[in-house]
């Protein structure tokens, strides 16, 4: 009988608005709101102002990942190149959420990115914790 009432239950939502509706359970963490974002761009794509919004996050999220990377290298002990250590130092000394993002910002984040010094830092991420999407772009 609960196979019924289901079957006839989805049938009527599918019927009524065209659209299946999905309930999302899971403990906090557990990835609930990814899946829905995930979806809505599989399927709907974003708005020119959910693109600002998001590359605004995704860029302030790289300047941390980054700032940290910076910190644990030399927590461990890790040099950066020598032509690395200004932009080194600017990612210690930088107040991220007053950092505005431009082309000077992105190739000192890719300078720092292809360093020896960061990239083995980013090998030994287990050992500290940092958000592991950060500097997956």
């Amino acid at each position: 009988m609960g196979n019924r009432v289901t079957s006839k239950s989805s049938k009527k939502g599918k019927k009524a608005s065209g659209h299946l509706r999905v309930l999302i359970l899971g403990i906090s963490g557990s990835g609930k709101s990814t899946f829905t974002k995930q979806m809505i761009v599989i399927h709907q794509g974003f708005t020119k102002d959910e693109v600002e919004v998001y590359k605004d996050i995704l860029q302030q999220n790289i300047l941390i990942g980054m700032q940290e990377l910076v910190k644990q290298a030399e927590k461990l002990e890790l040099k950066v190149t020598s032509e690395n250590r200004k932009h080194a130092r600017f990612f210690l000394e930088m107040v991220v959420f007053e950092a505005k993002w431009d082309t000077k910002m992105a190739k000192k984040v890719d300078a720092l990115w292809a360093d020896p010094a960061i990239q083995q830092t980013w090998q030994l991420s287990s050992q500290f914790q940092m958000q592991m999407s950060n500097l997956q772009y």
